[in-house]
């Protein structure tokens, strides 16, 4: 749930130049021929040929040229390739009730490379029926950004940040899921390393879905002290839905996907 779109806008500038030639005519000046002889005491003069210099020419040095690095997803099991969609419900209840629901569309509009973090734009877009006070704000189109490491961290950034603050970032997965420990979603916890809060995951298995049975999914719990929330991810997927109920009042949520075309590097 997340993301600013980055539109990317070509400008390209066409420039035109004319240019003029101008044609001199030079006139040759004829001397008037006279009888009188030429003394024959004046010696004759040797003409010296003209000698012309050749200026050296420059060589124009060969500029660099930039390459640009391609984006490379260091998590195969997490796709985020561009055009690749995922389209989710959203359902929210109060003691038995439920009182919203919405369709959530992920959708991948681009990648970078933000050092050596993979970085991904999801552009969100969410409607809500009926319409609910407290969720109209989220209606709409909204964009955030994943960045993944190449040591399988999984960051999840609502702006795009500059390479030296990305781990610094809410951790929502880290891979290999299932046995990679547990880790601490905020950077102020993973400094402390309390050990409360920590996320784990298990697996793989199988999990149902509207959308199908998806084989390879890792079960991925946070425990909280009024509930724990818990979430599935699929290998070759991703995000598969996820769960929350509220320990000590019956409020809670959950999030089922419903379609989705993963596209193929």
């Amino acid at each position: 749930m997340v993301i600013s779109r980055n539109g990317l806008i070509h400008v390209f500038v066409a420039l035109t130049a004319g240019m003029a030639i101008a044609g001199c005519a030079i006139a040759s000046l004829q001397a008037t021929p006279t009888n009188t002889p030429a003394p024959t005491d004046v010696p004759t003069s040797t003409a010296v040929p003209a000698t012309s210099t050749v200026m050296p020419t420059r060589t124009p040095t060969a500029q660099p040229t930039e390459t640009e690095v391609p984006a490379v997803n260091p998590i195969p099991d997490f796709p985020l390739e561009i055009g690749s969609i995922w389209v989710y419900s959203y359902t929210e209840y109060f003691d038995g009730e439920t009182n919203t629901r919405c369709c959530i569309t992920l959708e991948v509009t681009a990648n970078q490379m933000v050092g050596d973090f993979f970085v991904a734009e999801i552009e969100q877009n969410q409607t809500f029926v009926p319409e609910w006070p407290p969720f109209e704000s989220g209606a709409g189109k909204s964009h955030f950004w994943y960045a993944l490491s190449q040591a399988g961290e999984v960051y999840y950034l609502p702006d795009l940040l500059p390479e030296g603050e990305i781990a610094e970032a809410y951790l929502a997965y880290l891979f290999p899921l299932g046995q990679s420990g547990c880790w601490y979603h905020y950077h102020e916890d993973r400094v402390a390393d309390t050990g409360y809060n920590c996320t784990f995951s298990d697996g793989p298995q199988e999990f149902l879905t509207p959308a199908g049975s998806l084989p390879q999914c890792y079960w991925v719990v946070t425990p909280y002290n009024n509930g724990g929330e818990q979430e599935w991810l699929c290998e070759g997927v991703g995000f598969a839905g996820n769960q929350f109920d509220h320990q000590g009042t019956p409020f809670g949520y959950e999030t089922a996907l419903l379609e989705y075309r993963v596209e193929l590097p």
